[in-house]
């Protein structure tokens, strides 16, 4: 980047002040410094910054409603822009101004074709709500289903959308939405303890209520063959003594009974333990992702 300088105005006084600003030769934009200043100190807070999703609310939705999981990844993709009103705003700028429908299409990566048909599922099942004209939309998500900031009171299904793993997903490994419409789906089954997926997660994390494969797949009514292929994801994730490549889910057994295998999830991704709240250090991972990861 290069030093520019910038003219302010003040419109009431008619003051001129002139400020140091960065250009990218990249992206063609110019931010001050103070801008500047403002989003690196937001990044660096913004390495654990998380979404709550209420599983409860969230399982009475894919219930009840047809949607697919293109739409459901942008969802995923969004919720790093959610503010603690239920806006979408770009958060990296100092006063947080609305994100656009232009925003939004560049930030999904998608054509206008899909991106129209895209909001209008996400309108139609109520997960997003669209105000203004159309030259001047604004986006403001269901609060019932995704929310920013301190939880209500007596909620506890509830799980922590990490922001940075979701990026990571999107913006290094570039995978599709529809991948992370895959992940969109086990919210309602990511237990309080351990990211294993489970049946019911009022109940103990044992054998008994966590899902295999087999019975993910019945569960979510969908072919083995493309459970599978979701099941498989790697990622690059950018850990504190390096990147790593990650897998998105491991499998563990019980020696008890060797022919059922448990899913566990990627705490990077989401996790559920109110107790878990900095950034996990890879060697904090535990042991059966660290063995299946390796260092880039």
């Amino acid at each position: 980047m290069g030093k520019n300088f910038k003219e302010l105005v003040d419109m009431e006084t008619g003051e001129i002040t002139v400020v140091e600003s960065t250009y990218s030769p990249q992206t063609h934009e110019i931010r001050n410094i103070r801008q500047a200043d403002y989003q690196k100190k937001w990044r660096e807070q913004g390495a654990n910054q998380f979404t709550w999703a209420f599983q409860r609310d969230i399982r009475t939705l894919l219930s009840e409603n047809k949607i697919n999981l293109t739409s459901l990844g942008a969802v995923l993709v969004l919720l790093p822009y959610l503010d603690n009103d239920g806006y979408l705003k770009r958060r990296t700028v100092e006063g947080k101004p609305m994100l656009t429908r232009k925003d939004i299409k560049e930030i999904l990566k998608v054509s206008e074709v899909t991106l129209k048909r895209t909001l209008k599922a996400l309108k139609d099942t109520g997960i997003i709500a669209v105000e203004g004209s159309r030259r001047n939309q604004i986006f403001k998500l269901n609060t019932d289903l995704h929310l920013r900031g301190q939880l209500p009171d007596g909620v506890i299904e509830a799980v922590r959308i990490q922001n940075k793993g979701i990026k990571a997903l999107h913006e290094e490994t570039n995978i599709k939405l529809d991948t992370l419409g895959f992940l969109y789906l086990l919210i309602p089954y990511i237990s309080y303890k351990s990211c294993m997926l489970v049946k019911n997660v009022n109940k103990p994390e044992e054998l008994i209520n966590s899902l295999s494969m087999e019975e993910l797949c019945e569960e979510l009514k969908m072919a083995d063959r493309t459970v599978n292929k979701y099941l498989k994801l790697k990622f690059k994730y950018s850990f504190k003594d390096g990147y790593y490549e990650v897998p998105a889910f491991v499998f563990v057994t019980n020696p008890s009974y060797p022919k059922k295998k448990a899913t566990l999830i990627n705490p990077m991704l989401v996790r559920r333990n109110m107790e878990i709240t900095g950034e996990i250090r890879f060697s904090e991972l535990d042991c059966v992702f660290k063995s299946m990861s390796k260092k880039l």
